[in-house]
């Protein structure tokens, strides 16, 4: 009687332990690859990657009328919270000595992107992990603009 025909029978002249060696052994160094060329960062932040190299700045775009106004240093917009880089403006229930700097700052703020297309690139990431950005509003720089105001000069922040 003749012996069973095995179904499963590999055709290949390269023995299973040395082909299983070169599979694994590959995908280690394209893995190790990857990973050190590649600027990533686990935790979504920008900055640098595992191999060091800086990650590129995100750039987020909102049309005029997209933009919502949190408080005189904060925007949302593309659905997302940002902080300006360089303000430290007051919050919406802080005073000064000229009144409520905080809805001052936050008017302000508003009357400058309001009915311009806002465009902002991240630079790095606050304590709370929302993004720091340089935003310019139709050509003009943000942060500058909110420099100017009378309540930058007469409010001392408090702790955030």
């Amino acid at each position: 009687m003749r012996e069973p025909r095995r179904i499963f029978r590999s055709s290949s002249t390269v023995p299973r332990a040395f082909a299983r060696t070169v599979f694994w052994g590959g995908l280690a160094i394209v893995t190790a690859a990857i990973l050190t060329s590649v600027p990533v960062d686990l935790a979504g932040h920008t900055g640098t990657g595992l191999a060091g190299i800086k990650a590129a700045p995100e750039t987020l775009i909102a049309a005029p009328g997209a933009v919502s106004v949190i408080d005189g240093d904060t925007l949302r917009l593309a659905g997302l919270v940002v902080r300006l880089r360089g303000v430290q403006a007051p919050r919406r229930q802080d005073r000064c000595q000229a009144g409520d700097c905080g809805t001052e700052a936050t008017l302000a703020l508003a009357a400058i992107v309001r009915d311009r297309q806002v465009q902002c690139v991240t630079q790095s990431r606050d304590d709370q992990g929302r993004p720091v950005v340089d935003c310019d509003a139709n050509g003009m720089d943000v942060a500058l603009a909110m420099s100017t105001h009378v309540w930058t000069s007469d409010w001392v922040p408090a702790a955030r």
